[in-house]
């Protein structure tokens, strides 16, 4: 008579159906956020956020990248009190010293610096707003919710992101002894980028600006 094997079965083949129902959890939540809005993936958006945008958001520029349609700008301003008292600095571009920096040399550091130096204050979700309009009322209503609260949800991250920004271009400016950084502001500016015939224009075209109230100084390494 065989003998039955009463040995336990190998960690990988116990961990083999956990593998296995993660990547589909993984591959369905990435495929909702790629395809065009849907109620399926509009009603999903929740878990999609949870678990695709802090560490798997996907953007097509690699693929098909589309020409920009704007130039920004990010300003800070610091709040100081010294010797002297207190008193408030002019606006910083610390954009444009990056975007020279890395026209210069396309393989240094600058151009990782200025992808960090642009918080994102706003996402542009006209396309899904339209998306929305074709749904039943009520499930319009809790999809233009979720919007509404990624909208706030990124603002508040790019408000934190200029925060910590702005500290450290303050910091690095003008920290010393008896310097105290009390206060930090920060401002977007953007401006549309003009037509391919009108490029040699002189006439500047107008910026918007995004300006954020003055925010505590925090703390960062330089």
């Amino acid at each position: 008579m065989q003998k039955r094997d009463d040995r336990p079965l190998p960690k990988t083949l116990l961990a083999a159906p956990v593998l296995l129902g993660l990547l589909v959890v993984h591959f369905t939540l990435v495929g909702l956020h790629v395809v065009p809005p849907n109620p399926i993936s509009l009603r999903a958006q929740p878990a999609i956020r949870q678990w695709v945008l802090p560490y798997f958001s996907q953007s097509w520029q690699l693929f098909a990248p589309e020409p920009a349609g704007k130039n920004e700008w990010t300003h800070i301003r610091c709040h100081l009190t010294d010797e002297d008292g207190e008193h408030v600095t002019p606006w910083i571009d610390v954009t444009t010293p990056l975007v020279l920096a890395h026209q210069r040399n396309r393989l240094g550091q600058a151009g990782r610096m200025l992808r960090a130096s642009r918080p994102r204050l706003g996402i542009d979700r006209e396309f899904e707003r339209r998306a929305i309009k074709h749904l039943a009322s009520e499930r319009a209503a809790q999809a233009s919710r979720l919007l509404d609260e990624e909208a706030r949800e990124q603002f508040d991250r790019g408000k934190a992101h200029m925060q910590r920004l702005a500290s450290a271009e303050c910091k690095r400016r003008f920290a010393g002894p008896g310097v105290v950084i009390d206060t930090v502001e920060g401002r977007e500016l953007r401006s549309p980028i003009p037509q391919f015939g009108a490029r040699h224009e002189t006439k500047a075209l107008d910026a918007q600006a995004m300006t954020l109230p003055p925010q505590d100084y925090v703390e960062v390494a330089l």
